[in-house]
């Protein structure tokens, strides 16, 4: 994953941070999302999308609006000047839930 990838995924886990997430302790073993964030070069989301689910559909919902309430975003890097879709990947332990 490279590092504005992985700052977003960090962005999205701060705000998953601030809530219970439901279903959590049906967790046995590491699970993994992913999300397809559509953002501005501002930041600003304008589309969230989870393109594969954790087999938890609580937990994918709150992958959803963790999403939607994280924005805005750490602006793009000049590197990613033009590009709009960004797939992030978020891993569930259960020693981390």
């Amino acid at each position: 994953m490279d590092p504005y990838t992985a700052s977003l995924a960090v962005h999205i886990g701060k705000e998953l941070g601030k809530r219970p997430v439901p279903s959590s302790r049906s967790v046995t073993e590491p699970v993994s999302s992913q999300l397809e964030l559509k953002l501005l070069p501002s930041g600003a989301l304008t589309g969230a999308k989870v393109t594969k689910s954790t087999g938890f559909n609580d937990i994918d919902r709150a992958i959803y609006q963790a999403a939607l309430l994280a924005s805005p975003y750490p602006k793009p890097p000049e590197e990613y000047s033009g590009r709009k879709q960004f797939r992030v990947e978020l891993i569930f332990a259960p020693e981390r839930l």
